[in-house]
């Protein structure tokens, strides 16, 4: 097959060409051919960084969201596999389909965390050794947001509860920065949206962080952590993984 005519290629064509105009839209919100060139190519270069060769199998576990759609072309870009794993399965389903497919990444959610657990002690029970991974491999993402104080933490955690609510109203955007009173900004329902969303972030000081992915790591066993950290200052987000990393330490 020509590469010009490659699935991630057309995306980068119609970028160069018309990077305004519209490539996605669910009746809420819209991305651009621009703006979704770039995050193909950044979600691909992330792929790589973690070890991804060419015709590897990368799961997708998400509901029907522009993540979705940035994950299949992601995957096209940095030449492996997308394997597309229906939200609605249950845990034993989504284990058979890691474990036949040998996914080697799976992209999912902090909403579907909880019903991963299931599905990775189920992966790790019946993985079968295969030419292309020899034991079970998990690596999990984990959203930390480390202060000097719980106060400062849970403030600047606002910036992401702010995109989260602001993703649900159909106004996405930049980066917010944190607020100092976070319920005159939500509702109750997307309060408690959020709330379930982020269920898996953990948010405080040295100790909280510490105790925190202890928990997590324990619960679910992942093979390699990989932390995340949406803050909107620069030097709060670099001091955020100086703590998480000095938990790791001790």
């Amino acid at each position: 097959m020509d590469n010009s005519y490659a699935l991630h290629h057309l995306i980068l064509h119609s970028a160069e060409r018309r990077p305004e105009g519209i490539a996605l839209g669910d009746g809420k919100s819209e991305l651009a051919y621009g703006a979704l060139a770039e995050r193909c190519q950044a979600f691909a270069h992330g792929l790589l960084a973690l070890g991804v060769g060419r015709g590897d199998r990368i799961g997708i576990y998400l509901d029907k969201r522009f993540e979705t759609v940035i994950g299949s072309f992601g995957c096209a870009a940095a030449g492996a596999a997308f394997v597309p794993v229906n939200p609605v399965l249950k845990a034993h389903q989504v284990a058979y389909i890691l474990q036949d497919c040998n996914v080697k990444v799976l992209v999912t959610s902090q909403e579907r965390l909880f019903q991963m657990t299931e599905a990775l002690a189920l992966y790790h029970r019946d993985f079968k050794p295969s030419k292309r991974l020899r034991a079970p491999y998990a690596m999990l993402a984990l959203n930390v947001v480390a202060a000097d104080t719980r106060a400062e933490a849970q403030r600047l955690f606002t910036t992401q509860q702010q995109s989260f609510v602001r993703l649900r109203r159909g106004t996405p955007g930049l980066i917010p920065p944190p607020i100092d009173d976070i319920e005159a900004f939500w509702t109750p329902q997307e309060k408690a949206m959020v709330a379930q969303a982020l269920a898996c972030a953990v948010v405080g000081d040295a100790a909280d962080v510490r105790e925190g992915i202890a928990q997590f790591a324990a619960r679910h066993r992942p093979d390699e952590l990989m932390l995340t950290a949406n803050i909107f200052d620069h030097a709060a987000r670099r001091h955020s993984f100086a703590l998480a990393a000095n938990a790791f330490d001790r």
